[in-house]
């Protein structure tokens, strides 16, 4: 399996044997939607939320099947098959908790950052995602997590998607608009998690420098003010298809909404940092 031409079929062999009566058959397809999950095909993600919640292939594992399902919701699969949503299987998983995210908020906030307390906080926003108000900050503070390995793994690829969930669902405040902003423009400049990309990081950048036009000492905002200095005025090499007659802002601002609201069939997995 090393060409990506080639994953789909993997996947619809994988699907396959997932379905199969014989036990052996659901072991080996487990293992292959792993493989899959390693090379960054997303159409694997909520197969293996359906394998830990049902013990198909693998030990029953709610804790690995919420973060899967989740996941799957900031890819944009959360409807494919097998079986109901993502939101629905979550809400099989957990009840929901009352004061989810205030709860989640108190533990962030608190700075303890032992197991049992971050798995509290992870829950909790997700909580808030599938039932709660404050979806915009739940999905920036998942992402924190993933980008930290706060009781989850390390995943920068995925920790960029939930700041884009964040940005797109919105609803915060101009502060954690900005800090949201800056994570993503940091990571699209550097390449962390995601293929490098100067267009992007400039318009996530900008956003962060305006959110933060009460907070110009704030460590982040000097961040974001610092890359932006580096990057300066985008010449004609980073226009897109070498097209050049639209203004910088319109290439760029077209550029963003385009990846903001792309379903991506594959996760970079190899970038700087993952």
């Amino acid at each position: 399996m090393k060409l990506k031409s080639t994953y789909d079929d993997y996947f619809l062999r994988a699907v396959k044997r997932f379905d199969s009566d014989i036990l052996g058959q659901r072991t080996k397809a487990f293992e292959m939607f792993k493989e899959l999950e390693k090379v960054g095909h997303i159409g694997s993600i909520k197969y293996l939320g359906k394998c830990y919640y049902d013990g198909r292939g693998c030990e029953k594992n709610l804790d690995k099947a919420r973060e899967y399902y989740l996941m799957s919701i900031a890819f944009g699969y959360y409807n494919a098959n097998p079986g109901p949503t993502s939101y629905e299987m979550l809400r099989n998983i957990d009840d929901e908790i009352i004061g989810a995210f205030e709860i989640a908020e108190e533990i962030y906030k608190s700075g303890d950052r032992s197991e049992l307390y971050t798995k509290s906080a992870y829950v909790g926003y997700v909580n808030t995602i599938v039932y709660g108000r404050e979806k915009g900050l739940a999905w920036q503070r998942l992402g924190d997590m993933y980008y930290d390995g706060l009781y989850v793994d390390k995943k920068k690829e995925w920790a960029v998607y939930c700041y884009r969930r964040a940005f797109t669902t919105g609803g915060m405040d101009y502060y954690e608009e900005g800090s949201n902003s800056c994570k993503l423009g940091k990571c699209l400049f550097y390449g962390e998690g995601i293929d490098k990309s100067i267009v992007l990081a400039k318009y996530f950048l900008n956003w962060a420098y305006y959110s933060f036009w009460d907070w110009e000492d704030d460590e982040q905002a000097l961040l974001a003010e610092s890359l932006l200095s580096s990057i300066g005025t985008l010449t004609e090499d980073y226009l897109i298809d070498g097209d050049r007659l639209m203004e910088e802002d319109d290439i760029i601002d077209d550029t963003a909404s385009e990846w903001l609201y792309e379903r991506p069939q594959y996760i970079k997995t190899t970038a700087k940092g993952t």
